[in-house]
């Protein structure tokens, strides 16, 4: 069930994290990894959006979900959780590197 973090707080950290990483202009590095990272998250999110349609439409249709639907659904949604988790790592290590620019300059 944690994995579904990704799906269902993507949609609010990823843009936020992206933000903050391209406002406080870190490293070039950093910006590039960062937008690396959310444009892969937010491709696995609507993957996994696609799939919990697919998947929605068979048990709302009272027929089983396929393996393979739910398979790929649920590798969409470690991915999105994984890139999730990245993005906040780089937001820490800019928020880290912020501060640390700041006690060298006061």
């Amino acid at each position: 069930m944690v994995f579904y973090l990704g799906p269902f707080g993507a949609p609010f950290l990823v843009p936020t994290a992206a933000v903050v990483i391209a406002v406080l202009r870190r490293p070039v590095w950093l910006l590039w990894g960062g937008g690396v990272v959310t444009v892969w998250t937010a491709l696995a999110w609507v993957v996994f959006l696609w799939f919990w349609g697919e998947g929605f439409d068979y048990a709302d249709a009272n027929r089983p979900v396929p393996t393979g639907i739910d398979a790929a659904m649920n590798i969409a949604a470690v991915v999105c959780a994984g890139g999730v988790a990245i993005l906040m790592v780089l937001l820490v290590a800019t928020v880290v590197d912020l501060r640390r620019d700041a006690a060298r300059v006061g």
